[in-house]
């Protein structure tokens, strides 16, 4: 049975090429966009689950009350305590970054890293990191042990061997390499090079680290296997109490989040390590697979049925031989499979050829190897099998109901005229391609909103180097020589990097306002620098010695939370290092973080210590003679390395989930489209089989070509004007629901409805006049000719 199918499958295909061909190529690109979208799914859900103790490791986050806002930073005190208190925790481990790039040095070699990480001993028993060389026991039991990466190994070593290598860091402590890991995987939510224990350097925050507020360290903790979290969780409030007093579990709450889902559910916590996936992005690819795979098993159906009249005789005679329904419907539904068998195997065609565009679009590198992962072979096979399975069943039981007596009779033609089914198929995939035409529309205007809006600073020509060498005002005054160089200036961070959060409030008084904001140490031309709008005051100025330790400078948020109309001369003090200061200015909200966010209350002060980064305003011509002076220049000044970014690329960077999404979106649909014009080619052609001797007797009575091609786009257009109908308010629903995810959004505005929904009509429109000029030029007499 199986063999005869399968050569009246080949046999139908040989002798059907270009049918054959259509639901081929259209289940093949069905099935290869599935297979992508799966490829990258897959991908985003594998991170962390290579550790050992995945399901056992939660990382614990902080929880304003007041906002609901979540970060990834915990208190010093909190890993060890939660241990003491609770068997159920095994062990902790912290993981902390001073701020900017660390300096590296070993012999005659020197680099700046930013993938560098403090931890405590207990690093090694909480993640399973693949330890080339030493012991994981031992690599970070001893103070000022390091374990360093494959390729740092390399980097500074070379062929030596890296175990027992001393690494120098800021040119002040020596660490011993213990050491060397596989580099981190590229699905684990952070990576490093270097992993080093320090507690001495840890110790240098004094007292701050039994206070609870002073929460700046990443905590993770191992469970056992038959300890909940959620009990844990449930328990945290109380012990906050009992240790930080009732003031402070008021301030802080603090919740678990499972190692597994940090990569796909952090895109609203602060402070944690940068690699951020989206769950809702995976979600969207996940439907957008279906509905691709959706229209492709619809185009199959669309076209068997258009062939249904062709092996109407054979259905007949079979009948007639004594056939059963049942046998029948297996035959289509095994040539259903081999069809679709076929498509698969062109399906990892189109993969492979296609991977490295898909890579290049995702930032990924993907690399299946279909030969070796069976399973995952095997599951991309069994959706295949189901397609065709599925996609076939219609078909089958469409062809299989014939009855001879109708088909000898000629009564089956009038019987076929009835496509409602088929053209409500037509209308689906029109949907599913409008929708997905008007989501890539709507994606890539707010993306163009997010890097065009107006920050409320020049983003422009500004250059951020990494770091402060003592030597910066006589750098900065050579610096100012060049004409290229407009302004220089040191902060403790410039946007789009993190500042620091503390509390300011309005005297010493704890029964006065305090509010939580962004602090940035500046020097005094900072806001000439960035461009920032002074509103009210005055900039910070070096006429004014006391404006170092005694004036801030607030932003509009912060005077509206703290209930000030009348801000200057207004006292404040800052709970991060107790600055207390009057308030000599107030500047215009600006962004200094991503647009996903809203502006929050921000503090500036011009106390000399705190300054990890300088920014320079540049010229726009020269650019690349310019870094060159500048990087001659800071070899003469200081040894360290000269590292830098533009904040105009950093502020892109952070919109990388949103242009991987507008490209997909925008490729998928045009893929969208193209298999729904399959499916209406096929109903076309159908219909103007259907209505041949018709277009003959229209001819013959003087109609002209372009009349009966009006005709066809009149009866097609209906059907797809109802597919705008339809579309329309399902993705407005959808996209409405995305843009909630940006502070600041565009519009949806319903002219882009029309416009895409226009597009898809014109696309349709001229699939359909293709197919309708070829049948309105065949002529009448051949047609006729046995009327």
């Amino acid at each position: 049975m199986l063999k005869n199918t399968i050569k009246i499958a080949l046999r139908n295909i040989k002798r059907h090429k270009g049918h054959a061909l259509i639901t081929i190529l259209g289940l093949a690109v069905g099935l290869a966009s599935c297979i992508l979208i799966l490829l990258y799914v897959q991908h985003e859900l594998s991170y962390d689950k290579h550790f050992d103790k995945a399901d056992q490791v939660y990382r614990i986050l902080s929880v304003n009350p007041k906002d609901g806002a979540l970060n990834a930073h915990s208190p010093y005190l909190m890993g060890p305590e939660l241990k003491d208190q609770f068997p159920g925790v095994i062990n902790f481990v912290r993981f902390y970054n001073f701020w900017g790039p660390i300096t590296l040095n070993h012999d005659e070699k020197s680099f700046s890293e930013n993938d560098f990480l403090y931890t405590d001993s207990t690093a090694m028993d909480v993640f399973s990191f693949d330890l080339i060389k030493g012991s994981p026991e031992t690599a970070l039991k001893e103070p000022y042990s390091m374990i360093i990466s494959e390729t740092a190994a390399q980097k500074y070593f070379g062929d030596q061997e890296p175990v027992g290598q001393t690494l120098t860091v800021d040119n002040q402590y020596d660490f011993t390499v213990t050491g060397v890991i596989e580099d981190v995987s590229e699905n684990s939510h952070f990576t490093f090079d270097f992993l080093a224990f320090d507690p001495q350097r840890i110790q240098a925050f004094g007292s701050l680290l039994d206070q609870w507020h002073f929460a700046n360290f990443k905590t993770y903790l191992l469970l056992s296997e038959n300890f909940s979290y959620k009990e844990l969780k449930s328990k945290i409030p109380g012990f906050i109490e009992r240790h930080a007093g009732k003031s402070a579990s008021l301030n802080y709450q603090f919740l678990l989040q499972p190692l597994t889902k940090i990569h796909l559910h952090s895109s609203q916590i602060k402070w944690g390590f940068d690699s951020r996936g989206d769950i809702s992005t995976v979600m969207i690819f996940s439907v957008t697979a279906f509905l691709i795979l959706l229209i492709a098993g619809f185009n199959y159906v669309n076209l068997s049925v258009t062939r249904s009249f062709k092996r109407a005789k054979e259905v007949g005679l079979k009948k007639v031989l004594g056939a059963h329904r049942t046998q029948l419907i297996k035959q289509f539904m095994g040539e259903s499979m081999v069809l679709a068998f076929i498509s698969f195997l062109f399906s990892i065609v189109l993969v492979e050829l296609s991977l490295p565009f898909f890579n290049g679009l995702i930032e990924k590198n993907l690399t299946p190897n279909f030969f070796q992962d069976w399973l995952f072979t095997g599951k991309i096979l069994a959706i295949a099998l189901l397609t065709g399975l599925a996609s076939g069943l219609y078909p089958a039981l469409f062809l299989s109901r014939f009855q001879p007596v109708r088909i000898i009779s000629g009564m089956l033609k009038n019987s076929l005229k009835s496509s409602l089914f088929r053209k409500s198929f037509v209308v689906i995939q029109f949907v599913i391609s409008i929708a997905l035409i008007t989501g890539a529309v709507i994606v890539s205007s707010q993306l163009h909103y997010l890097n065009n809006k107006n920050l409320g600073f020049n983003k422009e020509q500004l250059l951020v180097v990494n770091r402060v060498p003592k030597t910066y005002s006589a750098l900065k005054n050579d610096w100012l020589q060049n004409p290229n160089i407009i302004h220089v200036t040191s902060a403790s961070s410039v946007p789009p990097n993190s500042a620091h959060y503390s509390t300011v409030y309005t005297s010493t008084s704890q029964e006065d306002r305090r509010i939580s904001v962004k602090c940035f140490f500046v020097d005094h031309n900072f806001i000439e620098t960035l461009g920032i709008k002074l509103l009210k005051g005055r900039s910070f100025s070096r006429d004014f010695a006391t404006d170092e330790k005694q004036a801030v400078i607030i932003n509009e948020t912060a005077a509206q939370e703290l209930g000030w109309t009348s801000p200057l001369g207004k006292k404040l003090t800052i709970g991060w290092n107790q600055i207390t200061g009057r308030v000599i200015g107030v500047v215009e909200d600006f962004h200094f973080k991503s647009l996903h966010e809203k502006i929050e209350p921000a503090v500036f002060s011009a106390a000399p210590n705190d300054r990890y980064v300088m920014a320079l305003r540049l010229k726009g011509d020269h650019i690349p003679q310019t870094l060159a002076y500048l990087e001659t220049q800071w070899k003469e000044f200081t040894a360290q390395p000269f590292t830098y970014h533009f904040v105009d690329d950093s502020f892109e960077s952070l919109y990388r989930s949103e242009q991987k999404l507008s490209h997909l979106v925008r490729y998928f649909s045009i893929l969208a489209v193209f298999l729904a014009c399959l499916g209406l080619f096929g109903l076309a052609s159908y219909t103007a089989k259907q209505r041949t001797k018709e277009i003959g007797i229209r001819k013959v009575l003087g109609a002209s070509a372009t009349g009966i091609v009006w005709l066809f786009i009149k009866e097609f257009s209906k059907w797809i004007l109802l597919a705008n109908f339809i579309a329309w308010p399902i993705s407005w629903i959808v996209l409405n629901k995305w843009l909630q995810n940006f502070a600041y959004r565009i519009n949806i505005s319903g002219l882009t409805f029309v416009l895409s929904g226009a597009l898809a009509l014109v696309i349709a429109m001229l699939t359909v006049s293709y197919q309708a000029f070829r049948s309105a030029n065949i002529n009448p007499v051949k047609t006729l000719r046995y009327e």
